[in-house]
């Protein structure tokens, strides 16, 4: 009777065949929460540059506790900071270079997350007032110059091209540097700032004439011969010739010059060979020096 109105048999218990399987279902997801960590924080943030390489930098962390989350930035900064309570955060730090800076936020349930990195590029500095101030004599020049922007004292100044040399930033940002060795073309003067980025700048050195600072005689070993010789000063010394006029001995000749300045010729003297000796000596961009004169007379 009892099993016609349908009471379960003996040991049967219909209401356990609903139950359990919602209890397994809801036993799998709380595995799966465990094992999954949750719902990891997100983190959008800006930086910005103050002076220098200071750097503003402001964000938001969106998490359930925020406050109790931990932002840790990397790359060009080093630098952790705790949100407030809203989730935001600020703060103002000092950049190594330029670069990436990298960002992470770990929530207190230990969920990482990692936010895009941002690329900050620095300033960049220029260089300013140079004038080139010549030598006494070709070759010899000092350039000066100063520069704007984020330097500091000592920073290094590199020169290239038409002279090769380095000098170091004063401390009113200007820069002087003295050589000996300019020769005419374009001149790169180059400098890194404090983000490391590199500004130049070309100035035209131009080509000056050939200077003779000595001519003199003296007999040769070779009897009723000559020597003439002296010295050249030039940016590109070893390109110069010296022509020589005046005495018939003399009248068309040249003679080289090498890379000490020095140059010589020996001739045969005759009867007639007496009298002013010109030398005048050319480059190779066809500048001419002012005559050099001596008054020849055999000893």
């Amino acid at each position: 009777m009892f099993h016609q109105l349908g009471w379960p048999e003996r040991g049967r218990k219909p209401a356990d065949l609903r139950v359990r399987p919602r209890l397994e279902m809801l036993e799998d997801r709380t595995v799966l929460t465990t094992l999954g960590g949750g719902t990891p924080a997100q983190i959008t943030y800006s930086a910005s540059i103050l002076s220098g390489r200071m750097l503003s930098v402001t964000g938001t962390v969106i998490d359930q506790r925020p406050e109790n989350c931990v932002v840790t930035f990397g790359g060009i900064l080093n630098h952790t900071v705790s949100p407030n309570p809203d989730g935001s955060f600020s703060f103002v730090a000092e950049a190594s270079s330029r670069g990436f800076i990298t960002a992470e936020v770990l929530d207190d349930e230990n969920l990482l997350t990692t936010a895009l990195a941002q690329y900050i590029e620095g300033t960049y500095s220029q260089i300013i007032n140079v004038e080139v101030i010549e030598g006494e004599d070709p070759g010899m020049a000092t350039v000066t110059g100063a520069v704007t922007g984020d330097v500091v004292e000592g920073m290094p100044v590199y020169f290239e091209g038409a002279g090769t040399g380095s000098t170091f930033l004063m401390a009113n940002a200007s820069f002087s540097w003295s050589t000996m060795e300019i020769k005419p073309g374009d001149l790169r003067i180059l400098i890194d700032n404090i983000w490391g980025n590199r500004t130049d700048v070309n100035i035209l050195i131009r080509n000056r004439p050939p200077v003779i600072k000595k001519l003199a005689f003296r007999p040769a070993a070779l009897g009723g011969h000559y020597e003439f010789h002296g010295k050249v000063m030039d940016e590109e010394v070893n390109s110069c010739v010296v022509r020589f006029s005046g005495i018939p001995a003399l009248e068309g000749k040249t003679a080289p010059v090498n890379a000490e300045g020095k140059y010589s010729i020996i001739v045969p003297i005759g009867a007639n060979d007496v009298g002013m000796v010109t030398a005048i000596a050319r480059d190779r961009h066809g500048a001419d020096s002012e005559p050099r004169e001596i008054f020849f007379s055999p000893l």
